[in-house]
């Protein structure tokens, strides 16, 4: 589910979408935000993992693969590796109440790294799960955006 979230700078006011995972965690395929109209577009397709759908279906990244310099679509494998896990699944509200319940820094930093950050990145995969390339993937900024309001 996303939420509208006005900022003001200045005199800028502008809507911020905010990503509250903890709604879809479990199933991140069905959210909102990977909505092919309403949304970023879906889930990758044709064993390209390419999205197809949705605003973002043409664009051609010129970063990556890898540490290279070469245009490329946007790949997502939502759910990542059901035969193992749900990756979403460490985005759940469980999990985020398990890691605000620490009271030392040392072992609330792990618990939201590896819990709704990890859920985050891994929960959508594909080129958002790359560690040098998931900055440039669309959907970096909503990962991130839920993930710093636990230490807000």
């Amino acid at each position: 589910m996303t939420v509208s979230l006005d900022t003001s700078i200045g005199s800028l006011t502008t809507a911020t979408r905010y990503w509250d995972e903890t709604i879809d965690a479990g199933n991140f395929s069905g959210s909102i935000l990977l909505d092919p109209v309403y949304g970023f577009g879906g889930d990758g397709a044709n064993g390209s993992l390419c999205i197809t759908t949705g605003p973002f279906a043409s664009y051609q990244n010129p970063i990556g693969p890898g540490y290279t310099l070469s245009p490329h679509c946007i790949t997502r494998d939502i759910g990542g590796f059901p035969e193992f896990v749900d990756f979403s699944l460490a985005s759940t509200q469980f999990v985020v109440d398990s890691c605000l319940n620490h009271t030392e820094w040392v072992d609330f930093w792990p618990c939201i790294e590896v819990g709704p950050h990890g859920g985050g990145h891994g929960g959508v995969n594909g080129q958002v799960s790359v560690f040098n390339l998931s900055s440039v993937a669309v959907l970096f900024l909503e990962v991130h955006r839920d993930s710093t309001t636990f230490t807000s």
